[in-house]
């Protein structure tokens, strides 16, 4: 016995054999994984060429959809999603989604924001390529920055970006929390608003082209009593003439370090020195500089002065 398709399964069937997307939601367009409730945003029509600016000024990519009245969790960004959409301006990628790929936003010349959430582990492709006006890049969470793979230097979008936001804050003095082991590739290339940079005493393994052109760096400290394995061209472009600042007990150790021992100066991580006490309604407030940063203490913690706090 035949049945009869619905209008709506035979467009759905018909979009997915001839289109990109099979649906289209709130003006954002998905490929729908029936099997898996999973969705992916794509572009509109056949290939990536099939339209021209289907996107355009503010979007914001969801954490979930509904369609036919199942709901669709967002879990990737397709290959050339937004690819050329010269009028898209910013975007904010909600939690929950795991990967960006290849020439998600290639040439989208008008890009001046992007908001990445800590559920992203992967981009990779040339996905930020030709995003000349991309001038922020929003994140909450370092440590899970450091922790997205990339696979080439256009997939980080802080190297058209340079600025780096933590919770709606510039990103000036860059603290590593502990219990990181390991910044993956690419993770900082280009972020050149950094002025200094903590890593922590856990830190096992620094990726390739991790700092690559952080120029603005004025000073490094890092905790870790045996230096971290650094691919050869982690700091290039850094003054290797900055301070370093590293345990007392393995300054001998960084200065016969592969790739640490190009800084040429090295130093014992020095105490805290307080320099002034404030006055805040009921709390009080010390000014701290350690290793050349300075801090704010409040309430038995410290934070730096983008209220990033210490740990």
């Amino acid at each position: 016995m035949k049945t009869k398709l619905s209008f709506a399964a035979f467009l759905l069937l018909f979009c997915t054999t001839l289109c990109a997307h099979n649906a289209v939601i709130d003006g954002i367009y998905y490929n729908l994984d029936h099997g898996n409730y999973t969705a992916t945003v794509t572009f509109r029509g056949e290939d990536k060429y099939s339209f021209a600016n289907e996107y355009s000024g503010n979007i914001i990519i969801p954490t979930s959809v509904v369609y036919d009245d199942e709901t669709f969790y967002v879990t990737t960004i397709g290959d050339d999603a937004f690819f050329k959409c010269k009028g898209l301006t910013s975007v904010v990628i909600s939690d929950g989604i795991t990967s960006i790929r290849g020439g998600a936003f290639e040439s989208c010349e008008g890009l001046t924001s992007i908001t990445i959430p800590s559920s992203v582990t992967s981009i990779t492709g040339l996905v930020f390529l030709s995003c000349d006006n991309l001038t922020a890049v929003h994140i909450n969470d370092i440590a899970a920055w450091c922790n997205i793979e990339y696979d080439n230097k256009f997939a980080t979008p802080l190297l058209c970006a340079h600025n780096l936001y933590l919770n709606d804050q510039l990103v000036v003095d860059l603290i590593i929390p502990e219990s990181v082991t390991n910044i993956k590739m690419y993770t900082f290339y280009g972020c050149t608003s950094l002025k200094s940079l903590t890593m922590p005493a856990s830190l096992e393994n620094i990726g390739k082209m991790a700092f690559m052109e952080c120029s603005g760096i004025r000073a490094i400290t890092c905790k870790a009593v045996i230096p971290p394995m650094c691919d050869g061209n982690c700091f290039s472009e850094i003054n290797k003439a900055i301070p370093l600042y590293v345990p007392a007990e393995s300054i001998n150790i960084y200065s016969a370090a592969n790739v640490w021992k190009d800084f040429v100066n090295i130093h014992e991580i020095q105490n805290t020195e307080d320099i002034e006490l404030l006055q805040s309604g009921k709390s009080e407030r010390t000014k701290k500089i350690h290793n050349g940063v300075l801090y704010i203490e409040r309430d038995n913690k410290t934070f730096t002065l983008q209220g990033q706090e210490v740990k």
